[in-house]
């Protein structure tokens, strides 16, 4: 059941429903894996999975599970349950009814005086990034450690990795905070997406992998936030790619090469001549 919002700035979020990201948030912040909390509930893994990702809907028997577990009021998530249906929607834009209350809002504001119509839209500007934020899904720790080591085992060949490739894009929660990501994992391509001002946070990452073999500055639309930002883009290899390959890779994915850094000197050289 994902829902698209249109957010106030003209584009558009893709998030999922409140309590799919609330039964994932509860699960994440208690630090508990999606098998560990299955044989809890007596579900499948895959059971939890779908819940998390809205595509299965959830009984109450199994909703009073979760709120005795993570101690949490039943009502609270029954709620949750009862409007993830209407809290995201698509909001139409186009009638006639909807144009007249934004523009008697804009006018609202544009009637306050200078001073304090700035301080205004400055304020409610950051509430509603901080509320697209939280529509992001939550990612932990655990989450990463499970999708990075299984592509560096399958990788280099180490045990019975199960490699599957994945999309993770959202909210990683992290000991001291927390920050928006997007990790694409692919079969010989591994490539992190952070805001620059996240970029040290790298490490990690780096903690279930190697370096990362390039890294580019650019700049690039994130979904929670108005203008574009500052990105710092990460790229792994899996060691069946060449130099070469390497080199046609990163020039498919980005225009402006002048801001890349390479591990490797003849890779560097090649984009510089190019």
């Amino acid at each position: 059941m994902s829902e698209t919002s249109n957010n106030i700035f003209g584009g558009n979020l893709m998030t999922k429903s409140p309590l799919a990201n609330k039964l994932k948030s509860l699960r994440v912040e208690s630090n508990i894996s999606t098998p560990v909390l299955a044989a809890q509930f007596g579900v499948s893994p895959t059971h939890i999975h779908y819940l998390e990702n809205d595509k299965r809907g959830i009984s109450n028997e199994l909703l009073t599970k979760y709120a005795n577990f993570f101690h949490v009021p039943f009502e609270d998530l029954k709620e949750l349950k009862n409007n993830s249906q209407s809290i995201i929607k698509n909001i139409p834009i186009d009638s006639s009814a909807d144009t007249a209350k934004v523009d008697d809002f804009i006018s609202l504001v544009l009637s306050v005086e200078e001073p304090l119509r700035d301080k205004f839209i400055t304020d409610c500007t950051q509430k509603l990034h901080e509320m697209f934020f939280t529509l992001l899904t939550p990612y932990g720790l655990n989450d990463l450690k499970k999708y990075l080591t299984n592509l560096r085992d399958s990788w280099y060949s180490i045990g019975d990795a199960d490699f599957t490739e994945h999309e993770l894009s959202g909210n990683l929660k992290l000991p001291e905070h927390e920050m928006y990501f997007k990790l694409s994992i692919k079969e010989n391509v591994c490539f992190l997406e952070l805001l620059h001002e996240d970029h040290r946070k790298i490490e990690y990452f780096t903690k279930w992998l190697t370096q990362p073999d390039s890294t580019i500055i650019h700049n690039k639309k994130i979904p929670h936030l108005e203008e574009n930002q500052k990105v710092k883009t990460f790229y792994w290899f899996s060691p069946k790619f060449t130099e070469n390959d390497h080199f046609l890779f990163i020039k498919e994915q980005h225009d402006d090469l002048t801001q890349i850094y390479c591990q490797s000197y003849k890779l560097d050289l090649m984009i510089k001549i190019t």
